[in-house]
């Protein structure tokens, strides 16, 4: 699928985020990887700081650890796997280091609500693994960024009334397509299928 991409004098900028950490988004980025053939895939990770010394990990050891977001972007065929790993205060210095890094890259799938603060995506993803009311800050301005949202309903729980779900999403974002799936394989699929139709 490079051929969507080839053309292009600045890389394609996909992002994914989510309500939290079981949402499923790392599913859909894996899936979009594979499929779109996305070269470049980026984690941001904010608040943990693992790493004091650094601030975008490469190393091949720590990148490829099983188990990992981004071991799987490697094995979705990423040639390019980044993590961030840094503060809220110290996001906009790692994102303006990680530009260099992406230098020659043709697509970008970058993981992460609290980019959208500082970047403007071509196409923006967003998984809902729960009700609106738990959102974070970062997760709520993430719905209002993006352009296609899925209810992941193996998250949510399937007791959770998907209709009032829908609702509270349609006011925080009337302009984005709302999906709900019975999990996130489903969400993929929707999201390569409303991806295809943004590529034209």
């Amino acid at each position: 699928m490079k051929r969507f991409f080839s053309e292009r004098k600045k890389a394609f900028l996909i992002v994914v985020g989510g309500s939290s950490k079981n949402s499923g988004k790392t599913q859909v980025a894996s899936r979009l990887i594979q499929k779109f053939g996305i070269n470049c895939a980026v984690k941001i990770s904010i608040g943990e700081h693992h790493f004091p010394d650094s601030e975008i990990i490469i190393q091949s050891d720590i990148i490829k650890q099983p188990g990992t977001d981004t071991a799987r972007y490697a094995s979705a065929g990423a040639e390019k796997v980044f993590w961030i790993d840094t503060t809220d205060e110290n996001l906009p210095r790692a994102l303006k280091k990680l530009s260099r890094l992406l230098e020659g890259c043709q697509t970008v799938l970058i993981e992460s609500n609290t980019v959208l603060s500082f970047l403007k995506p071509d196409y923006t993803i967003f998984i809902a693994g729960a009700h609106p009311e738990t959102f974070k800050p970062s997760a709520l301005e993430a719905v209002r960024e993006a352009d296609l949202i899925c209810i992941n309903r193996r998250a949510t729980g399937r007791d959770q009334p998907v209709n009032e779900t829908i609702e509270c999403l349609s006011a925080l974002n009337g302009k984005a397509k709302i999906a709900c799936c019975r999990d996130e394989d489903e969400c993929a699929n929707i999201a390569i299928m409303e991806l295809h139709k943004a590529l034209g």
